[in-house]
């Protein structure tokens, strides 16, 4: 094998850095010499599928959910095989994604974004599940005899169903969308730059949930009050900042927005 130690070393790094390196780009030797440059990516950790040195799949998933953990989020499924380096086909992807669940340190989750992977201690559990069902259920038949009746529910009625999972009741007080979203039209005007970054005004707007902060956005440009701007590519955006972006149908980040005066 030719590569010295420091053509490794970077070989290595631009490995970690983008996910993946294609086989072709990185072994400059012959065949011949392949299955000795594999042999010591792997002891430093790395893998080979068909055309790619790899993050091993498991470790770039770990990675990317815990990105999206220390923001409060969820890792979406949809888009994922663009977000992860050298992804041989969608069902390698799948596999990776069931040993990653098996093993315990992930799992599946239902968000109001759609299916999605989280960390195990994120997940809600059977008895949380049942719990919640029964919030629900309790909910929906005093909603039922409050309309027939015309008046409120009595609060501690309420507090009390809710205490009763261990959650609090004015956490789970309605958002109100218009005023986030005059707010959010008044830290792009604030901001005085043509194109505004959607991480900083996702910042900008904490602890408003991401979620809504997304919807926000969309609602915005449903409006033409915003032009949304797609990043050049996945990898063109940091994943701190990544994660604080919505995506296209294809899992690009939009990454700015540019204000449209009426």
């Amino acid at each position: 094998m030719s590569m010295d130690a420091e053509q490794l070393e970077a070989l290595g790094a631009a490995i970690r850095e983008a996910g993946a390196v294609k086989v072709a780009e990185a072994a400059k030797e012959t065949d011949a010499e392949l299955p000795a440059l594999t042999e010591e990516l792997a002891r430093r950790g790395f893998e080979r599928s068909e055309k790619h040195f790899r993050v091993p799949l498991g470790e770039q998933l770990r990675a990317r959910v815990a990105a999206e953990a220390a923001a409060e989020a969820a890792l979406p499924l949809k888009g994922l095989r663009k977000r992860l380096g050298g992804v041989e086909s969608a069902d390698e992807l799948s596999f990776a994604v069931e040993q990653a669940c098996e093993a315990g340190p992930l799992a599946r989750v239902t968000t109001s974004a759609g299916a999605a992977l989280a960390q195990a201690e994120a997940a809600l559990d059977e008895a949380e599940m049942a719990a919640l069902g029964a919030l629900a259920e309790g909910l929906r038949k005093l909603l039922a005899r409050a309309k027939r009746g015309g008046a409120p529910l009595h609060r501690p009625e309420v507090d009390a169903l809710f205490a009763g999972v261990g959650l609090d009741a004015g956490h789970y007080a309605p958002l109100d969308e218009a005023a986030l979203r005059e707010a959010l039209l008044a830290e792009v005007d604030a901001s005085r730059q043509l194109l505004v970054p959607v991480p900083a005004l996702v910042r900008a707007l904490a602890p408003a949930p991401l979620a809504a902060t997304h919807a926000a956005l969309e609602a915005a440009a449903a409006e033409g009050a915003l032009e949304l701007r797609p990043a050049s590519s996945v990898a063109a955006v940091p994943d701190e900042d990544a994660r604080l972006c919505p995506r296209t149908a294809d899992g690009v980040p939009i990454h700015y927005v540019r204000r449209l005066k009426p």
